[in-house]
């Protein structure tokens, strides 16, 4: 119990002495609430790094790396003066806060298990144990989740089953500040707005599906956050021009990228939306798909190498291959669209990834629709998918009730750089049912993979839906 204690409180530190970098572009409670997230994100990537070089992955060398990145980022906050003493009660209060919740979490196991979760903590003691991964586990994708539950046992505690609820409870923070901060406009806490947005986190909690998430041990709830994070970041930057939220959108993407073996392909979706921009700067951009692209190359390459050539719904040296390809010419993309022809055609780039995706969807349909496993026609599936959405699979009525709020909120009027919502939502949805069509769910209850990478794109949809409905009942909002 207290070594997972203390691993959860030195995220939480070594998170805080970066955002805290950040903290009046932010806010207090933005900088605080994004600690944990932030620190999880530094901790993965230094593991990755190590389990990708070859270098060795044990406690010791993770410790003195992550002990090193905490020392670089207090450095750089006493250099600039960015630490005064009036920070201390507000950083004192967020340890114990931390602490609280993290023992609370702790203490109160009820974390559920599936094979899935099974196979997560077998490839994460593998890890831990031979620093290395065997083909098996890297045919699954998502290394991040293997990663981060080798921490477990290199500091000696059963599995990190108090990461997840604790997550969702930030989540839940997050999603709550950034619709009320922008409101805000009274020290009453009882305002109007307030209950608006609190009951925006209670409409989420209301779901079955969603509370069952906190406590399972699997990749899709904390990939949904980290995807939901990266797009806000991009959204927040264009309708305030603050660099500092398209470096957490960054981070918050590639550590996204890195949770399931199909996230590279959903990260693309934003990496183009991010391209057709023109009022981001080439460096900008530049910085954000570079980053992107380095992790997601370097460790596809070596897959590509490490990974038997055959086809299957996993990973296979094929895919890593073309996924290695895609971000290659997505970056060429990049580099050549400030010129020539495709500096008139940028803006469109999210319109004709849709069309692509909608045309590559419908291809699927009519050559693969017919002839999946089970001998199940597509129409079934697609029946059994719906069901599971409205009634099998743990959702109640949530999709029902989120379906007429985002329909209600497209007629309302338009945000700020809306389209970068509609067009990642849009195509996320395309790119999904392309995947499922060659994955091997579809089963008539919540653990239909299908069914539970909906999570995914929940917070997105959510999001936008309250948006629209906050601008129209409160016209005071500032985002």
């Amino acid at each position: 119990m207290i070594s997972q204690f203390c691993f959860l409180l030195f995220l939480g530190i070594l998170g805080a002495s970066f955002v805290l970098l950040f903290r009046r572009s932010l806010g207090l409670f933005n900088v605080y609430a994004l600690a944990l997230p932030m620190g999880l994100t530094f901790w993965g990537l230094i593991l990755l790094i190590l389990l990708a070089t070859g270098l060795p992955l044990n406690i010791y060398t993770t410790v003195v790396l992550s002990l090193l990145l905490l020392t670089i980022f207090v450095i750089y906050q006493l250099r600039n003066k960015n630490f005064s003493k009036k920070d201390w009660k507000p950083f004192l209060i967020f340890l114990l806060s931390l602490s609280f919740i993290s023992l609370f979490f702790i203490l109160v196991n009820y974390s559920t298990l599936s094979n899935d979760s099974w196979i997560l903590l077998t490839g994460g003691k593998y890890i831990a144990t031979y620093n290395d991964i065997s083909e098996h586990f890297l045919t699954l994708g998502g290394i991040l989740s293997y990663i981060i539950n080798s921490s477990s046992v290199l500091f000696g505690f059963d599995y990190l089953y108090a990461l997840y609820p604790l997550m969702t409870f930030l989540f839940l923070l997050i999603f709550f500040a950034n619709l009320y901060l922008p409101i805000r406009r009274t020290s009453f806490i009882l305002s109007r707005e307030f209950l608006f947005c609190l009951l925006t986190v209670l409409f989420l909690l209301s779901s079955y599906f969603m509370l069952f998430h906190a406590i399972y041990l699997h990749s899709n709830l904390i990939y949904g956050f980290y995807s939901f994070l990266a797009l806000y970041g991009l959204w927040k930057r264009l309708i305030c021009r603050d660099k500092i939220w398209l470096i957490i959108s960054c981070l918050a993407l590639v550590t996204s990228s890195f949770f399931r073996m199909e996230a590279p392909l959903f990260s693309l979706i934003l990496i183009l939306i991010l391209i057709s921009e023109g009022t981001i700067k080439l460096e900008e951009k530049l910085y954000y798909v570079g980053i992107n692209s380095l992790f997601v190359l370097l460790w596809h390459t070596k897959l590509f190498f490490r990974l038997s050539d055959y086809e299957s719904q996993y990973l296979s040296s094929n895919k890593a291959l073309t996924t290695v390809v895609l971000y290659l010419v997505l970056f060429i993309v990049l580099l050549i669209s400030h010129k020539g022809p495709l500096k008139k055609l940028r803006e469109y780039f999210p319109l004709m990834m849709l069309c692509a995706l909608s045309a590559g969807w419908s291809y699927l349909i009519l050559t693969q629709g017919l002839r999946m496993k089970g001998n199940l026609l597509i129409m079934e599936r697609y029946g059994i998918f719906i069901l599971n959405s409205i009634k099998y699979g743990g959702w109640g009525i949530t999709w029902i009730v989120l379906g007429i709020l985002f329909a209600v909120g497209l007629a309302l009027k338009k945000v700020r750089h809306e389209s970068v919502f509609l067009y990642y939502i849009f195509s996320f949805l395309l790119l999904f049912n392309s995947i499922n069509l060659f994955r091997g769910g579809w089963r008539l209850n919540w653990g239909d993979s299908g069914n539970r990478m909906l999570i995914h794109i929940i917070f997105v949809i959510s999001f936008y839906a309250f948006l629209k409905f906050r601008n129209v009942l409160f016209p005071n909002a500032q985002g």
